[in-house]
């Protein structure tokens, strides 16, 4: 027989952000692709804004939010105008960063143009786009702790959802209501916190002997403040991969090569599979005859359906497969310290999953056209 403190908190593992002022539209979210459409209960989700909300009335907020972050297993932000004026949303948003969490939804009139800090060059999805949406309900396919709906229901409800967007969005506020003197203070805060981080990588040295738990988190608040090069001229002591790091450089190039024996198109939807994507891979018009190519090679094999799987029986498309997911490992095996290195360094977090990352290395992001960015 278990037993439960009365005190402790079930986790939930679907975590909102959003601005206290879009409650009404991240509850129209919830309600409509969450719960009506992926098939979550209002037990799996930790939204403020709900009915339902987690927080009971005499709970300590702060430390509930941290723990719920902490303890979710994705943390979908719902980034509107409101949402960059919120101390509170920028405090979550770099939580859900550092832990690797981070589902971001770009809520119009947002745009990828107008993102800065931590989500530049992150890969958004956009609120209205009915394909993109689509990435919410894999990402909960995927889930060993959910069993969605079948993704036909979820399909009608994206419409309804979608067909209703436009009234929800016209009745949020206008960030200009949100308390200018906060905002501010949050950009003192940041000032502040920029300045004792460039004090602390004076030198290689410097940054070296600070790197403790306390200044590594300072690191990540800011990291995107933080110039490569100290004030006196030495580097920071980043680690630059292309040059000293032979483990990373040698899984790059594997990647490289094995990329190099099949067609463009078959390296995308390998890539595409590998970030756990390929639901929404597409074929462009500049890859008709590399498309008949893998299809004459057998790297990918026709079903019922009409449509072509890659096939794994490939010792091409396996390795490749397998290489790709390497890079990743490598990534997710290194200390904290040796993995700020490179996102001070490059500015970009150390996943196949960033586009500025796969831009980087391998000279191409996967949802691009080839003739735009080749290989």
């Amino acid at each position: 027989m278990s037993s439960k403190s009365p005190n402790a908190v079930t986790p939930e593992p679907v975590f909102i952000s959003h601005s206290s002022v879009d409650g009404a539209m991240a509850n129209y979210f919830v309600e409509q692709l969450l719960v009506a459409g992926a098939g979550l209960s209002a037990s799996q989700i930790f939204c403020t804004s709900a009915a339902s909300s987690p927080i009971s009335a005499g709970t300590n907020f702060n430390p509930r939010i941290r723990q719920a972050i902490s303890h979710s297993r994705i943390v979908i932000a719902l980034v509107s105008r409101n949402y960059y004026r919120s101390p509170f949303c920028m405090s979550e948003l770099g939580a859900a960063w550092a832990a690797e969490k981070l589902l971001p939804i770009l809520v119009p009139p947002v745009d990828f143009g107008d993102l800065e800090g931590v989500l530049h060059g992150v890969h958004c999805l956009r609120l209205e786009d009915e394909r993109k949406i689509f990435e919410i309900y894999d990402r909960l396919r995927e889930a060993n702790w959910h069993r969605p709906n079948p993704a036909g229901v979820y399909a009608a409800k994206v419409k309804e959802f979608l067909a209703g967007l436009g009234g929800q969005l016209a009745k949020l506020p206008s960030p200009d209501v949100v308390d200018r003197s906060e905002y501010k203070k949050l950009e003192n805060q940041v000032e502040e916190l920029t300045s004792k981080l460039k004090a602390s990588i004076v030198s290689a040295e410097g940054l070296r002997a600070a790197a403790k738990p306390a200044v590594l988190e300072l690191a990540r608040k800011v990291i995107f403040s933080v110039p490569p090069i100290a004030a006196n001229g030495t580097t920071t002591g980043a680690v630059k991969p292309s040059g000293g790091d032979t483990e990373f450089s040698d899984l790059v190039e594997r990647v490289s090569r094995i990329g190099k024996t099949v067609p463009s198109v078959i390296f995308r939807m390998v890539y595409a599979r590998a970030v756990g994507s390929e639901a929404h891979f597409r074929v462009f018009e500049s890859e008709a005859a590399d498309w008949e190519a893998a299809v004459d090679q057998g790297l990918v094999r026709p079903y019922d359906d009409g449509e072509f799987y890659l096939n794994f029986q490939s010792a091409r498309v396996s390795q490749l497969h397998e290489a790709l997911r390497a890079v990743d490992d490598f990534w997710a095996a290194v200390d904290v310290e040796y993995r700020l290195d490179y996102e001070v360094s490059c500015r970009h977090i150390p996943s196949i999953r960033e586009i500025d990352f796969s831009r980087k290395w391998f000279g191409f992001w996967w949802e691009e056209d080839p003739e735009d960015i080749p290989f």
